[in-house]
């Protein structure tokens, strides 16, 4: 009886990790090398956060999009949950000439 009832806590656990981990969803990283975001795009289910981030030793960058925007620095950590289906795609100002630019597709 005692095993029955270990077993049946041990799953009762393992199903709460589980669902709260679905709950909170994942995250996905995004870094910067040189003028580029890497990776360029970056495919998530809804829910997942989006996690940018760079020290570049001094050169300013930021992540604009629709309907989010990151503040302009050389050291930077800057995260988006997206909770819509959809394709965003996003810049960073500074360098957009020079083809630094992301996407972030939701399915």
């Amino acid at each position: 009886m005692r095993k029955l009832v270990s077993l049946l806590v041990v799953a009762a656990l393992s199903v709460g990790l589980v669902v709260s981990s679905v709950a909170f969803g994942a995250t996905k990283k995004v870094g910067v090398k040189g003028l580029t975001f890497t990776p360029k795009t970056v495919t998530v289910k809804k829910g997942t956060t989006v996690k940018w981030s760079w020290k570049t030793g001094g050169v300013p960058h930021n992540v604009v999009g629709k309907g989010f925007k990151s503040k302009t620095a050389g050291t930077v950590s800057f995260s988006k949950k997206f909770s819509k289906k959809g394709t965003y795609r996003y810049v960073c100002t500074i360098h957009k000439a020079q083809g630094m630019k992301g996407t972030v597709k939701v399915k």
